[in-house]
């Protein structure tokens, strides 16, 4: 995503001082590696060995795919989370907060994972890398989600239902 907007601005400083200290804290095993868009310098002035900033990708699906876990720590913001659809297409688990996961009509613990506090996003980080079995089933579920209602075929099928129902009438 874009790292000049606000909300997502906001949201990596609540993760880092707010979830990051929480993570840290509990384990030496995990690692965050942050992509995205005009990357303001003050992220890549971390000190801190387990965190990797990549910067913009040349190609963020890619990315995305590579990755197994993909945080989305959203505290504001409106419209559609394209960056959340990609990655449930790629076959990550998303980890976000109700914000984040407004108007996708995602279920909790079956296609997404919801945390709206640093605790709850902590543990369910730790709940992913501790339930390797359960993890699969709800990347699977994203994907078929993903594909089922935002491809561009079930969009143009949704278009044409809506056109279908109007002249209808």
């Amino acid at each position: 995503g874009s790292m000049d907007w606000f909300p997502n601005i906001e949201g990596i400083k609540w993760f880092l001082n707010k979830v990051w200290v929480l993570i840290k804290a509990k384990t030496e095993n995990l690692n965050l590696e942050l992509a995205g868009r005009n990357m303001p310098d003050w992220l890549y002035d971390i000190k801190d060995e387990r965190i990797k900033i990549c910067g913009e990708v040349d190609n963020a699906f890619d990315f995305m795919q590579s990755m197994q876990l993909m945080i989305v720590p959203l505290l504001s913001g409106s419209g559609v989370r394209i960056k959340i659809i990609e990655g449930m297409a790629a076959g990550n688990v998303i980890i976000t907060t109700s914000v984040g996961a407004e108007g996708l009509g995602c279920i909790d613990k079956k296609n997404i994972l919801i945390a709206d506090t640093p605790e709850c996003f902590a543990e369910c980080i730790f709940w992913c890398v501790n339930n390797k079995n359960k993890l699969k089933e709800i990347s699977d579920n994203a994907r078929d989600y993903a594909i089922s209602n935002f491809s561009v075929r079930a969009v143009a099928n949704n278009i044409n239902s809506f056109y279908d129902e109007l002249f209808a009438y």
